[in-house]
């Protein structure tokens, strides 16, 4: 019983590590295949990725939310105590950012390049220093607290670095369309409204083009964040 305790201290909070880095290598093996449109819907994706990464992410948040629990139950000192609900709140951010990010941590290796997702991977590797604090008996707790801090920031900070990274990548969707249109003498006004991932590897822009006075929708296509 107390090795089944050890193991659950010591490894369980790597659980959404593990998890992370088979999803980022089922992204670079690219079994659902590059070139077709519908690959983050099809069925291979569907049952090699989305939802063995779903189950995997659950289990592991609730494994360490399990021992969390734990750790708060038994915990005598106020200062692992309070890691202890770190621990904890760590879950519920974790699973925050995959809703917030719209679980595009799930869909491929590509979306490596984007600076928010960044924050899940931070808070993911929060896990294992918190509970490596907790099982620390000599722990200094002032480097402790600056160590904290800087995964606080490495969490927080790509959020706000995204919103200048989505800026430009806009900004490069419209002048590609503008420069597409140009190219057929057509001097069009362009206004992009929205976007959404279509695939693994791609996105579609959804623009207002006016031209003489008259508004129509045009949806573009991306890839890897070039006009295809």
């Amino acid at each position: 019983m107390k090795k089944s305790l050890k193991f659950s201290e010591i490894y369980i909070a790597y659980l959404p590590l593990i998890v992370f880095f088979l999803n980022l290598l089922y992204g670079l093996l690219n079994i659902e295949g590059v070139g077709d449109t519908d690959s983050r819907y099809n069925l291979i994706f569907a049952i090699f990725g989305f939802i063995p990464t779903i189950f995997g992410y659950g289990i592991s948040f609730l494994a360490n939310l399990l021992v969390g629990i734990t750790y708060v139950r038994k915990v005598k000192n106020e200062s692992k105590r309070i890691i202890a609900f770190l621990l904890i709140g760590n879950i519920f951010l974790a699973i925050f950012l995959m809703f917030l990010l719209r679980f595009k941590m799930i869909v491929s290796f590509d979306f490596i390049k984007d600076i928010d997702l960044w924050s899940f991977i931070f808070s993911l590797f929060l896990f294992p220093y918190l509970d490596w604090i907790y099982q620390k008996e000599d722990y200094n707790p002032k480097l402790s607290r600056k160590l904290l801090i800087i995964f606080l920031i490495g969490i927080f900070s790509p959020l706000i670095g995204s919103t200048i990274q989505v800026h430009f990548r806009n900004n490069a969707k419209v002048q590609q369309l503008k420069e597409f249109y140009h190219s057929r003498d057509l001097n069009y006004e362009l206004t992009l409204k929205s976007s959404y991932y279509d695939s693994n590897i791609s996105d579609v822009g959804v623009f207002d083009v006016f031209d003489k006075g008259v508004t129509i929708k045009v949806g573009a296509k991306y890839t890897r964040q070039k006009l295809k």
